[in-house]
């Protein structure tokens, strides 16, 4: 039997929940900080792995994330891999040149950034109609 790598990261995925309470991450800000529980994360990228696949992504399709480290991009890197889909994570501090061309190479129509990234792309000739998903606005917002 042949185990892929996609097959050791669902795995890994798969054991979040019974984690429970323990600390997946800890994001730490300029007098703040706070943490990401296992079983939190397993949540949402569950609920948003759903959401994913609601929309029209198939298992296969690759998916750019563009976001500094966050516990928005942890969950959606999870529930990229939940769904079955490729995440294509990119540095934030790419150039925008780089930027493009992984998204001609890798054939995604989805990016999931926050809004300065959407905003430092929108000004491009993408080589796709791509969609925006925006990790740091709140869920009424249309685009996160």
């Amino acid at each position: 039997m042949t185990v892929t790598l996609g097959d050791t990261l669902q795995t890994l995925t798969a054991a979040f929940p019974g984690r429970g309470d323990r600390a997946a991450m800890h994001q730490i800000g300029r007098g703040s900080s706070r943490a990401l529980s296992y079983a939190r994360l397993a949540e949402q990228a569950r609920e948003l792995s759903t959401g994913m696949r609601r929309r029209g992504l198939e298992r296969g399709d690759r998916v750019l994330l563009l976001a500094p480290n966050s516990p928005e991009w942890l969950i959606t890197c999870a529930a990229s891999l939940e769904a079955g889909l490729v995440p294509v994570p990119l540095d934030s501090q790419m150039g925008t040149e780089d930027i493009v061309h992984v998204l001609s190479d890798s054939g995604a129509r989805w990016i999931f950034t926050t809004s300065q990234g959407a905003q430092r792309l929108s000004g491009l000739e993408l080589p796709s109609p791509v969609r925006f998903v925006l990790l740091d606005e709140r869920a009424e917002h249309p685009q996160s």
